[in-house]
């Protein structure tokens, strides 16, 4: 049984570790509030970004340039340490894959294949003409340019007007003789992005489209890139047309 002063002490020996106790409690608070915030971790060297054009944010790419994607990569937005590719969902069907794929591959081609920037017809210098023989028959006269001013004639893989192949000193004779250029005629059926992507998309998962012949139809009305088409809905049916000639 303790004293009355055994029990007095012991009582004032809490009381000094509770105030003790408190005053840490405040200084713990207190260096919290008042502690930086941790500044964002820096991107991985090496790690490859692109810039999503309906997005500000870095989209990271994996080894093959493709962004992470919800539909056909797992949640923990892991890579495989050999391939450097997102990994998959587990069980995910592989025309979903593909599919996928195919429709990123549209916003973000690949940097190892570059579609090639097309060159303009007024720096490419017009070949000579070849020489005709005298026992070829001769040509019919040309269409004069004023009645026919869009038809185009290919020339080395090339499309030139007959104003630019009199310039590069074709005769009317030579330039009735060349190839017309065939004429892409737009169709009137589609006239938004969403409804040329629900095309084109199906398509290139199908085989029947690549993603060359659909950077190279957007290069030839003057658009590097099919994303850029959603700003330009005047240039949708003529893409359409060439990629898609039966409708």
């Amino acid at each position: 049984m303790l004293s009355k002063d055994q029990t007095l002490n012991c009582i004032n020996t809490l009381i000094t570790i509770a105030d003790q106790f408190s005053t840490i409690a405040r200084i713990m608070s207190e260096a919290v509030e008042t502690t930086p915030a941790t500044p964002a971790t820096p991107a991985t060297p090496g790690a490859s970004e692109h810039t999503d054009p309906h997005n500000t944010a870095p989209v990271e790419l994996d080894a093959d340039m493709m962004p992470w994607d919800s539909r056909i990569n797992g949640a923990s937005k892991l890579k495989l340490k050999k391939e450097g590719t997102w990994k998959l969902i587990k069980g995910v069907d592989k025309s979903i894959v593909s599919s996928v794929r195919s429709e990123l591959r549209l916003s973000y081609p690949a940097t190892t294949a570059p579609a090639p920037t097309p060159v303009p017809a007024t720096t490419t210098p017009a070949p000579a003409p070849a020489p005709v023989p005298a026992t070829t028959a001769p040509a019919p006269a040309p269409t004069p340019a004023t009645t026919a001013p869009s038809v185009k004639y290919l020339v080395n893989d090339n499309e030139f007007t007959a104003e630019q192949l009199r310039a590069a000193g074709w005769s009317e004779t030579d330039i009735a003789r060349a190839d017309q250029a065939p004429t892409i005629v737009p169709s009137p059926g589609i006239t938004t992005f969403p409804a040329l992507m629900q095309q084109i998309t199906p398509a290139i998962a199908a085989g029947t489209l690549t993603d060359a012949q659909v950077v190279a139809a957007c290069n030839r009305q003057n658009i590097t890139s099919l994303v850029l088409v959603a700003s330009r809905p005047d240039l949708i049916p003529a893409i359409h047309a060439e990629l898609f000639p039966n409708g």
